[in-house]
């Protein structure tokens, strides 16, 4: 008997076109600082622990928002000062690794999602030109890049970034 707690749990669902089937993902941070993956299969009705963790990922994943499309889960990581996303394939169980851009310099106001069928990350909140409002920067991957967007230009009062709807529209928090 096993008594492994954890003290961060993150789980994503999604469709993986690749294998044909639905599939979750379950990423743990255990109570001995370790990290467990586990990944359920709706065809096959299981779960399966993934043992082959990088060890770029043991140490540094956190408990951000993160996104699940086309059947990848994406993370988002800290190493020090630097951010990257951490993709899961959960049809190969394959993990990636991606820098994100420079101008990511802290957690607060950094969020992950899909914007037009792409990871994308956003980036905010600083003064723009237009008073009584701030910028949020849209950053998309596109082939294992990050490409640089319009940013968002929104009211002051909003508190942060919830991500983007199922339409593309940015969906924000009022103080």
């Amino acid at each position: 008997n096993i008594n492994i707690k954890f003290s961060l749990v993150s789980l994503q669902f999604g469709f993986h076109p690749g294998v044909n089937d639905y599939k979750a993902v379950r990423i743990m941070r255990t109570n001995k600082n370790g990290l467990a993956v586990e990944v359920y299969s709706l065809r096959t009705d299981s779960w399966k622990m993934i043992d082959a963790i990088p060890p770029w990922l043991k140490f540094n994943w956190q408990h951000h928002k993160g996104a699940f499309f086309n059947g990848v889960a994406y993370h988002i990581i800290q190493k020090g000062p630097l951010f990257s996303i951490m993709s899961f394939d959960s049809g190969s169980e394959e993990f990636e690794e991606f820098i994100a851009p420079d101008a990511i310099c802290r957690s607060l106001g950094l969020c992950i999602d899909v914007y037009k069928e792409q990871i994308c990350l956003l980036f905010g909140f600083y003064g723009c030109e237009e008073e009584g409002m701030d910028k949020i920067d849209l950053w998309v991957l596109q082939e294992k890049r990050w490409k640089r967007l319009c940013p968002f230009i929104v009211p002051f009062d909003c508190e942060g970034t919830i991500g983007i709807s199922i339409d593309n529209e940015l969906l924000l928090e009022r103080r």
